[in-house]
Formats: structure tokens, C-alpha cells, sequence
């Protein structure tokens, strides 16, 4: 019987931090507080970026449009969104990206897909031995 008396209280304790988790993401997710943030943030056509190649330091600014691929080296970069704060205080862009490896004798390699931070670079970063990309801004 006192396993009983146990196993009640932290049924309810438990049953009562799930209520009140789904109470706070209800409040999180209203469609008003939704939309203030995304009024916050501004969609660009395009973005410039920073390739380096780390075995012959050859670095190149490039300007990548919406849906367009850019080559640097044997890897392929495709922006998918680009996105800025219009807060002049909180200065950084996000920047969607796919990147994706050619090599002669294999097939296309992903090997990299997500967000890109201007920033904070270290936040989200694409891990290649050659190839470093390094986010700029939103244009």
C-alpha cells in the first residue's frame, strides 16, 4: 500500500507538467505573435558570401540568386532563402543553403543542407577539408 501512496502524487505531478506544457505552447504559438515575428524579418532576392579554398587560399566574394547554383571549386552552392532582421541593432542575415559536392568519379554528394548564420559563423558550420564558406549579408 505505500507503493500506492507514492505512485499517486507523481501521476498527478506529472499529469499537471503536461498540462501546463501544453497551456505554454499554445501561448507560444498564436498565430498574432506569429506574424509580429515575421514582420520583424525581411526576404531577400540574393546573398554574397565568402568561398575559400584552404589548400590554395584562393578566396572568392560570391553573389548567389535565389534558386540559382553557384560552382566554386567542385562544389555546387544553392541559396534557398535569405533572410534579415530589420532591426538595425540586431545586424546578421540567415542564409537556407544546399551544398553539394562533384567529384569526377562519383555521383553528387550533399554535403551540406540548412542555416547559415552571418552573425555567429560557428553557429552552423559547413566542416569540409578544402572548401570553407563563410556568410556575408542578405542584398
Amino acid at each position: 500500500t505505500s507503493r500506492f501512496f507514492l505512485i499517486i502524487p507523481l501521476y498527478l505531478i506529472l499529469i499537471s507538467s503536461n498540462i501546463f506544457a501544453e497551456e505554454v505552447h499554445d501561448d507560444i504559438f498564436k498565430d498574432k505573435e506569429l506574424e509580429s515575428i515575421t514582420q520583424k524579418m525581411q526576404e531577400y532576392n540574393s546573398a554574397k558570401i565568402i568561398a575559400l579554398n584552404k589548400i590554395t587560399a584562393k578566396s572568392e566574394e560570391l553573389v548567389l540568386k535565389l534558386k540559382e547554383p553557384k560552382y566554386f571549386g567542385n562544389i555546387r552552392i544553392l541559396l534557398h532563402k535569405c533572410i534579415k532582421d530589420k532591426d538595425p541593432y540586431h545586424d546578421g542575415s540567415q542564409f537556407l543553403l544546399t551544398i553539394t559536392e562533384h567529384k569526377i568519379d562519383s555521383d553528387p554528394i550533399r554535403v551540406f543542407g540548412g542555416w547559415m548564420f552571418s552573425s555567429s559563423v560557428s553557429l552552423s558550420n559547413f566542416e569540409h577539408p578544402i572548401y570553407e564558406i563563410l556568410p556575408k549579408e542578405c542584398i
